[in-house]
């Protein structure tokens, strides 16, 4: 597995490549980069959700979508709390601090996450990466939120609001399919398959421009962005594996849940830091030096996890 996951990773990073040398090249622009994420993130991944909860894979979903949910939003907060206690050990500053926890807790589950899961594990794979949707959206709109917002008051309508998404609604939607059994079916199936198949080329290159976008050597200068990387891509998942190995749940199932627990800093962590201007020029380097190591740490990460987990072949 760990070699499938390598050759996936190759194959994404390749993408992200492409997306680079076309940012160098100033062939994507920003304008560019903009209309494309608006595309991924409100048409591409809604259809690829849609699409993947359409799909037959058994009753156990309908058991255990809730417990699913329950476990990304956990499994965030307490990988949140141990950044946190890192960095207050590390004698970072206050608004440091802040960015180190959320950057710890919080990984890369769309534009990284769903497209590798997808490729390694096909549409089973894309259905286990979107349950972490739900979580990880509670997760912004609770924990994100308090930590970046003290000083930036906003009301509780305007943050609801920001939360209607077509993507959180997609999310939603395949909740309830999994519940009550109901799918997309014939053309409507095969036209949300169709545009889901767009969000890993386009999510890679969208990926690939914001690295040309960004100073690459100061990124692999602090070292404590080294302990980031160390934590988000590598130690913290690997802790997840363990908390799964004492679970009955379908080991295939729980490596894909490990393996987007071990995706790359979220750029989300960035753009709350930019936002509420708290340390975004250390936000900024965390997201790209995870960014840049994950075609390294994702297979070594998941050669362990397949141990703890005796993962059984595909």
């Amino acid at each position: 597995m760990a070699y499938t996951v390598l050759i996936q990773v190759i194959i994404l990073s390749l993408m992200m490549l492409l997306g680079y040398i076309l940012g160098k090249l100033g062939y994507i622009r920003e304008e560019h980069s903009v209309f494309l994420t608006n595309l991924v993130m409100d048409v591409f991944f809604p259809a690829s959700v849609l699409a993947a909860a359409s799909h037959n894979f058994g009753d156990g979903n309908k058991r255990e979508t809730f417990l699913i949910i329950v476990f990304y939003f956990g499994i965030l907060l307490v990988y949140t709390f141990l950044g946190w206690l890192v960095s207050r050990f590390m004698g970072l500053n206050t608004d440091e601090r802040r960015v180190f926890a959320c950057s710890a807790g919080y990984p890369n589950n769309g534009f990284m996450g769903l497209p590798l899961c997808s490729a390694v594990f096909g549409s089973r794979g894309a259905l286990w990466s979107a349950l972490s949707i739900p979580g990880t959206t509670f997760y912004i709109f609770v924990v994100l939120t308090l930590i970046f917002r003290r000083g930036h008051e906003q009301g509780g309508r305007g943050r609801i609001k920001s939360l209607c998404t077509p993507l959180n609604i997609a999310a939603t939607a395949m909740i309830v399919m999994l519940v009550t059994g109901w799918k997309l079916e014939g053309p409507v199936l095969s036209a949300a398959d169709s545009l889901g198949g767009c969000t890993t080329p386009v999510g890679m290159l969208l990926v690939g421009y914001l690295l040309s976008a960004s100073p690459l050597i100061d990124a692999l200068r602090r070292p404590a962005v080294y302990v980031v990387t160390l934590l988000r891509n590598i130690l913290l998942p690997l802790f997840g594996a363990v908390i799964f190995s004492f679970t009955a749940w379908d080991r295939h199932m729980c490596l894909c849940m490990v393996m987007v627990l071990g995706c790359n800093v979220a750029a989300t962590v960035s753009m709350f830091a930019a936002r509420y201007n708290r340390a975004r020029e250390f936000a900024s380097q965390s997201m790209l030096q995870s960014t840049l190591l994950l075609p390294v740490t994702m297979p070594l990460m998941i050669f362990f996890a397949e141990k703890i987990l005796q993962v059984p072949p595909l």
